[in-house]
């Protein structure tokens, strides 16, 4: 196949678009440098994030600044063959696998062999993880079974690797659609205004997807979350084609940008859906200042970001990025109460195995295929088992492991099992719902008959008071699931309306729903939290729907999240300033029972369960 492409001079190229001759790729130059420094800042604030995720909000959007320096090399390499007349389609794609396959494989053959050693939550799924990380669907899959990056208690092992699927999906299509707009359009404008017009749609794609969705969509997408990629595309185009002004590409802008960036990543919120529609997209705006800074000469900030440790960082980042995930979650699993009372030793030790992992792949695994490839890799280990000599029994012992670990992988995918802890524990509760709905209700006792010499007064005799749990409506998300059958052995008669992933700013609307179908009933509880923020006005708006006369109990929470602090704090001052509401203090009720959770830390078990109840009994004592 082959095709026409005018070189940035306008002048016509005969190009050979695919083909698995070699091309020739430029060392590693100075400025460079400053771009693994940059991509050692981006790893550390996602590590600290997963860590850290109160002190580190925003650590996140170092996945952003990854994508920007994607779309930035990798654009810009493409374009360098095209200038000598030659984009090698499937030489591109081959490269990208000696890249990206190698520490790939290794990493998903140790966790499955962790996973099959350990079982339990994170074995959960772990062959449809495997099959979407296979085949670089993990984000979509997320989003099939409606996974949230920043809510999820029990997150797949694989689950990070979401970007890497994005990216895979970038190099397949982006290369094409590069030419197709080399091709097409002649002008070099037209061309950077094409590709910014493309990081545009993303950028509104992810607004609406936040706005009417849920975040996860937003998040995962790779329409949606491609925008980054996009726009250090565009950077690429304008620098080869002379586009890119000086005097945004100074040391000063630069350091503005990157201290924009640091900010992003000490303050910006992922739960909040401002991020999204705002946030993200200023992230890669500010990467794309930083990049076009440092990539256009030797100034101050480029020798600031080329330092030895940063640059270090960055020439791991990939396998620091592939390990620290599945160790995290793994140490979170199997010694939940160490990692929840000493997070900061839990980290360091996440750190110190993650940097020996991705040191080790680097050097053993990424840096010899690509410079070999695969054949010759495979060659030279082959040579080394042949040959006598002190590698000959380290390299078989290599071999053998693998082959130990690709069956415990193998095993791991067809014998999970099919619930996570808080999963079961959340059945349970909907299990103990749907049956309450079948069961008589408890009846309130009948008054007592006066006798005829009685020397009362006439009147009708006392109404007789029903029990809390036929005057109470229940509202939640998945904690108050979990506690549902504490909730209902305690409160006989009690209306619960509890789901998972519940958001506080859905509550009202459900209330109007109830009182519209006269099932409001005189006490509302009300549990709401654990996935986000209350949002500007929530509360007042369910005291507006509840009236004057209903009582609102409010449950706070007890979550390892940044908003965890934010939502007790308003629900104190909430029901600081309103008579008829009260607070149910879950947080201190659980918090030196953490036995009583399951290993998320975050649903009750079956006695946490009836400690929920508890705290609620002694809340509502009095009503």
């Amino acid at each position: 196949m082959t095709a026409t492409l005018p070189r940035p001079d306008g002048v016509p190229v005969p190009t050979r678009v695919v083909s698995s001759r070699p091309v020739a790729v430029s060392g590693k130059s100075r400025r460079l440098a400053a771009l693994d420094g940059l991509r050692g800042i981006a790893v550390v604030g996602v590590l600290l994030f997963h860590a850290f995720p109160d002190a580190l909000p925003g650590g996140f959007v170092g996945v952003d600044v990854f994508f920007v320096l994607s779309g930035f090399l990798i654009t810009g390499g493409l374009l360098r063959e095209q200038t000598r007349g030659q984009i090698w389609l499937a030489r591109f794609w081959l490269r990208r696998a000696r890249r990206l396959l190698p520490a790939l494989v290794l990493l998903v053959l140790a966790c499955g062999t962790a996973v099959a050693a350990i079982g339990g939550d994170p074995a959960v799924g772990f062959g449809a993880q495997l099959a979407a990380a296979a085949g670089f669907v993990t984000n979509w899959r997320l989003i099939a079974t409606g996974n949230s990056y920043f809510a999820e208690s029990s997150p797949p092992i694989l689950q990070h690797l979401w970007s890497l699927a994005v990216e895979e999906q970038f190099y397949v299509v982006w290369p094409l659609v590069l030419i197709g707009v080399m091709i097409c359009l002649r002008r070099n404008r037209q061309r950077l205004l094409l590709v910014c017009g493309l990081g545009l749609l993303s950028v509104v794609a992810m607004a609406l997807a936040a706005l009417t969705s849920d975040i996860g969509r937003a998040y995962y997408g790779t329409d949606t979350h491609c925008f980054g990629l996009l726009a250090g595309a565009a950077l690429a185009l304008a620098r080869q084609q002379g586009l890119v002004p000086r005097r945004i590409t100074s040391d000063l802008s630069g350091a503005l940008a990157l201290v924009g960036l640091l900010l992003a990543i000490v303050v910006l919120p992922g739960s909040d859906r401002a991020t999204y529609v705002l946030g993200l997209p200023a992230v890669a705006g500010l990467t794309v200042l930083i990049v076009a800074t440092v990539a256009g000469g030797d100034g101050l900030l480029a020798r600031g970001l080329g330092v030895a440790p940063l640059r270090q960082l960055g020439l791991i980042s990939y396998g620091l990025y592939l390990w620290h995930w599945p160790v995290l979650v793994l140490l979170r699993y199997r010694f939940p109460g160490w990692a929840h009372d000493h997070p900061g030793w839990c980290a360091l030790a996440v750190a110190a195995v993650s940097l020996a992992a991705a040191t080790a792949s680097y050097v053993c695994v990424e840096q010899p295929v690509q410079r070999l490839g695969f054949r010759g890799y495979a060659a030279s280990l082959l040579a080394a088992v042949g040959a006598p000599g002190p590698r000959r029994p380290a390299v078989a012992g290599l071999a053998l492991a693998v082959v130990v670990a690709g069956a415990a992988t193998a095993t791991a995918s067809l014998r999970g099992p099919g619930q996570t802890t808080a999963q079961a524990q959340i059945s349970a509760g909907e299990r103990a719902i749907a049956a309450a709905r079948y069961q008589p209700l408890p009846t309130a006792p009948a008054p007592a008959v006066r006798p005829p010499d009685s020397s009362a007064k006439d009147g009708p005799p006392p109404r007789p008071k029903q029990p809390l749990g036929r005057r109470t409506t229940a509202i939640g998300d998945s904690v108050m699931l979990a506690s549902a059958p504490g909730l209902l052995a305690r409160f006989p008669g009690i209306d619960i309306h509890a789901k998972v992933s519940r958001q506080a700013s859905a509550v009202p609307g459900l209330m109007r729903g109830l009182k519209r179908a006269h099932r409001l009933r005189s006490v509302v509880l009300i549990g709401i939290g654990t996935n986000g923020y209350l949002g500007a006005g929530t509360l007042q708006q369910i005291r507006q729907v509840a009236g004057t006369r209903r009582q609102l109990v409010f449950v706070n929470v007890f979550v390892d999240r940044p908003w965890a602090t934010s939502v007790n704090r308003d629900l104190t001052g909430f029901v600081d300033h309103d008579k008829r509401a009260r607070l149910v203090d879950w947080r201190s009720a659980i918090a030196s029972h953490l036995n009583d959770l399951g290993p998320d830390r975050i649903h009750p078990g079956p006695t946490g369960a009836r400690r929920y109840a508890a705290a609620v009994a002694a809340a509502t004592k009095g009503l």
